[in-house]
C-alpha cells in the first residue's frame, strides 16, 4: 500500500530530504497505519524530519501517540519541541499535562513555551490550571503570559478567575486585556470576589 511505502521510506530512505517528504506525506494521508513510522521519525538524526514527523502525528491522531511525543518535547531543536506540543494540543489525552507543563516552565525559548499554554488549554484538564497561573504570573515573555491568560480561560475553570485578576495589573496591555476578557468569559458570578 502507499502507507506501507511511505513508511518504508521513512524508516530507511538514506536521503533525508526524502524521508522529510514521507514523514509529511503521511501526516497529509492521516492514515493511523502510518503513526509508527511518525513515531520512529521522531528519533530521526534529522531535525526536519524529526519535526514533520510530530505534525504528522498531531494531523493523524496524536492519543496514540502520546508518551513519543512527550518524549520529544525534550529534543534538542526548538522547532521539534514546538511543533510536539502543537501535536499533543491537537489531541485531549489528560497524560500529556505533566510533560507539558515541565516545558511551560523550563524551555529556553518563548515560541515553545506560547505553543505549550496553547496546547494545555486545547487539552482541556484543570490540572493545567496552577501551570498557566504560574506562568502567567512570572514568565518572563509578555506573550507567553497573555497566551496563558487565555488558555486560563479557556479551561473555565472558577479557580482560575483569582489568577486572572491578579494579571490585571500586568505591564503589557495585551495581558491584561486577555486576563480581562478571560474573567467575563469564565463567569461574572466567579468575577465580583476576584476583583473587589
Amino acid at each position: 500500500t502507499t502507507v506501507e511505502a511511505l513508511s518504508r521510506a521513512l524508516r530507511s530512505d538514506p536521503v533525508d530530504k526524502v524521508r522529510e517528504a514521507a514523514a509529511e506525506a503521511l501526516g497529509h494521508l492521516g492514515e493511523k497505519s502510518g503513526t509508527p513510522a511518525l513515531i520512529g521519525g521522531l528519533s530521526d538524526q534529522s531535525v526536519d524530519v524529526r519535526r514533520v514527523s510530530a505534525w504528522g502525528l498531531g494531523n493523524i491522531d496524536p492519543s496514540t501517540a502520546t508518551a513519543p511525543l512527550v518524549r520529544a518535547l525534550d529534543d534538542a531543536d526548538a522547532n521539534v519541541r514546538e511543533t510536539a506540543a502543537w501535536a499533543l494540543g491537537q489531541g485531549s489525552d489528560h497524560a500529556a499535562v505533566a510533560g507539558l507543563g515541565r516545558r511551560l516552565h523550563g524551555d529556553d525559548d518563548a515560541h515553545v513555551r506560547h505553543t505549550v499554554a496553547w496546547a494545555l488549554a486545547q487539552v482541556d484538564d484543570r490540572a493545567a490550571v496552577p501551570l498557566l497561573g504560574a506562568a502567567l504570573k512570572s514568565d518572563r515573555d509578555a506573550d507567553v503570559r497573555a497566551m496563558s491568560a487565555w488558555a486560563l480561560a479557556q479551561l473555565d475553570a472558577k479557580e482560575a478567575v483569582p489568577l486572572l485578576a491578579a494579571a490585571l495589573t500586568d505591564s503589557s496591555a495585551d495581558v491584561r486585556s486577555n486576563a480581562a476578557w478571560g474573567i467575563g468569559s469564565i463567569g461574572a458570578e466567579h468575577a465580583p470576589a476576584a476583583l473587589i
